[in-house]
């Protein structure tokens, strides 16, 4: 190991250490001797024995200006066969960080084409320290004398310094245990010492659309749900109707729930964070999912029951995965806020959450698509409990209203290209056979004598449905139409997502960029641990291109994304109209944003075939409707005229959504 500390001198220290270590080494070693603390002492000799064992070199770092530290975490790991990882970052490990900070952690590998630039900086930035070649710090080696006093601590033997692990080790785990609790007795939320911040303490004022939600909603008697294109603004108009619940309904002692599909690296993170940053310093913030550790869930569970403090509110956000497992002990919210409403209208989930929470008088929903697509059924379910629509803003009026007078419009206004392509032989050949199967399947259902399923389809049409439709999802054609994209079109393609159907073919799509040699992007999928750091390349612009599943059709903000690639794209509104709006958020003097929608169509014409196309038309028509370019209808009128789906059509099913 090759360690690199910082020193923080004075600038008389730094005159002598220019000239000899001797006031480092003194000071390090008077420092060695004042150690009482016995887990302290572990560590130091454990320190030692590395040295003794030439399995450890220590280089110093001064900053060379006046103050400051050197505070970069930079750590480069190799094993025995060449595989070489870096990471940059800390974490802080205490209760206030874990709760409040905002920390970061980047690790790239060098078996990944995409990260190796970043492992190679990191790697060089270690090397101009190590070899005293950077240009804020000085370096110098550790002096002969402390090393001597390091080994004369150090165990004399292996098998001493197994017993001494062993014993460190627990220690550890003791005093981290220990340290959580203190922190948990000492942390009764009472804000004594601290500088008190008001809720909005940026005093956030509402766009135009916003002051009607606000107003409908209140209408309402606090009661119903806001249908608002993704982007314009939900999550800070509900920071400003609780504001006015505060004012007009009960100022404090509230207990506020916010349910949310997903979690820490989800919807529910981002509640979190922004929570964090806007609510008094009165208020109290957890988040209870999966990734809550036991202890603060008992806490969190200890401050529901039993109050806190009288002059804050507790904002508690709860996936509906882990709804179930809350103990409300017939406490229940004083306000409950349902984001991505159309996620709970099953009857699995609409039941457990009036199990649980009952019929209470003041709740917020939000979505874009509140019903659900082809499920009347959960949609009622979503509108008996939660309220009618009190609000409707859709992407054209986002479109076409300013955000406050003399601003830029609260959505994009957006370029959409569509690209056509055939299905191969086999994808041609694979579609008719699963088009007679799902025939002979729908025909037997509709028989009265035998179903009494009417017009519902089978588990069975449905997976048959599913397949037929994952061979136009995956078209292996669809390849050679997005390297066209991506050389026609790469020096206007930023801050771009890519829209892939599995990972298969998000690995295909990354063999095209590297045959292309576009290595800046990244993938982001369910299966990936680093999904965070992921994003945050992404957002931090370290990388052009973002590979993605279905993992970034809700909840995500992308503000600067300005072009999309739909390589795989739904046939479910609800799912493209949460992609779209990943790349409309608006701000000051945004381009244009891109949009480029690659569809695959079976060459033979088959009246079977009739609801797998008009599905995908619906989309591009939908999609075309609000774009710059309504000439782009031209290119979807043969496919049209094959199958007489006239626009009269495509207008009533998309007036129905």
């Amino acid at each position: 190991m090759q360690l690199i500390c910082n020193v923080y001198l004075s600038e008389s220290d730094k005159s002598i250490i220019e000239n000899q270590l001797t006031k480092l080494q003194d000071d390090f070693i008077i420092d060695l001797e004042k150690l009482e603390d016995e887990l302290t002492k572990d560590h130091i000799k454990c320190l030692g024995w590395m040295i003794r064992n030439n399995k450890l070199e220590i280089k110093i770092a001064v900053i060379n200006n006046n103050y400051g530290i050197q505070h970069e975490k930079i750590g480069i790991l190799e094993d025995s066969q060449g595989n070489v990882i870096s990471f940059m970052g800390s974490e802080n490990e205490t209760w206030m960080a874990w709760l409040a900070n905002n920390e970061k952690f980047h690790v790239f590998r060098n078996w990944f084409t995409e990260e190796t630039p970043h492992l190679e900086s990191d790697i060089l930035d270690f090397s101009s320290y190590w070899d005293n070649n950077a240009f804020r710090a000085s370096v110098y080696s550790i002096s002969e004398a402390l090393k001597l006093k390091l080994i004369e601590i150090a165990p004399k033997t292996n098998d001493e310094f197994i017993v001494l692990s062993k014993k460190l080790t627990e220690k550890l785990i003791e005093n981290n245990r220990r340290n959580l609790r203190m922190e948990l007795s000492k942390k009764d939320w009472s804000q004594k010492g601290k500088k008190y911040r008001k809720f909005n303490p940026d005093e956030l004022t509402p766009w135009n659309c916003q002051e009607r939600a606000i107003e409908a909603f209140i209408g309402n008697n606090y009661k119903g749900i806001l249908k608002m294109a993704t982007g314009t603004g939900k999550t800070p108009c509900t920071l400003f109707i609780i504001e006015l619940f505060f004012k007009e309904i009960k100022k404090t002692g509230n207990k506020i729930m916010i349910l949310v599909p997903s979690g820490k690296n989800g919807i529910g993170g981002q509640w979190e964070r922004f929570l964090n940053k806007e609510v008094s310093s009165n208020d109290y913030v957890f988040r209870y999912d999966s990734e809550t550790s036991a202890e603060e869930r008992r806490y969190l569970i200890r401050l529901w029951k039993k109050g806190m403090n009288p002059e804050g509110n507790l904002f508690v956000i709860i996936t509906i995965q882990s709804l179930n497992n809350f103990s409300f002990n017939g406490i229940f919210p004083n306000f409950l806020i349902a984001d991505e409403v159309h996620e709970y209208g099953t009857l699995n989930r609409i039941e457990i959450i009036k199990r649980k929470i009952g019929d209470i008088k003041y709740i917020l929903s939000l979505s874009a698509t509140p019903e659900r697509y082809y499920d009347p059924e959960g949609t009622e379910n979503i509108f008996n409990y939660f309220g009618p629509i009190v609000f409707r803003y859709s992407i054209k009026e986002a479109q076409n209203e300013e955000k406050k007078e003399g601003s830029e419009t609260v959505l994009a206004n957006y370029f959409y290209n569509v690209s056509i392509v055939n299905l191969n032989n086999e994808e041609e050949k694979r579609i008719k056979e699963l088009t007679i199967k799902i025939g002979k399947n729908i025909a037997i259902e509709d028989d009265p004598d035998i179903s009494e399923k009417g017009s519902k389809l089978s588990s069975n049409v449905e997976r048959l449905l599913q397949e037929r439709a994952k061979y136009i999802k995956t078209a292996e054609n669809k390849l050679g139409a997005l390297k066209k994209i991506l050389i026609e079109k790469r020096n206007s393609l930023k801050n771009c997502i890519v829209y892939c159907e599995n990972i298969n073919q998000l690995d295909e799509v990354g063999k095209v960029f590297q045959d292309l040699n576009i290595n800046s992007f990244i993938k982001y999928h369910y299966k990936i641990e680093t999904r965070a750091e992921a994003l945050d390349l992404f957002r931090e612009h370290n990388c052009d291109f973002i590979l993605s599943i279905n993992c970034l059709d809700q909840g995500i903000d992308f503000p600067s994304c300005q072009t999309l690639i739909l390589l795989s794209g739904s046939t479910n509104p609800r799912q493209y109209i949460q992609r779209r709006g990943r790349v409309l958020r608006n701000y000051s003097n945004k381009p244009l944003v891109q949009i480029f929608d690659i569809l695959a169509f079976p060459i033979e014409v088959n009246e079977g075939y009739l609801g797998l196309i008009k599905s995908q038309l619906l989309r591009a028509w939908e999609f075309i409707d609000s774009s710059q370019n309504s000439e782009e209808k031209a290119k979807i009128i043969d496919i049209r005229m094959k199958y007489n789906i006239t626009i009269e059509e495509l207008n009533e099913e998309i007036a129905r959504w």
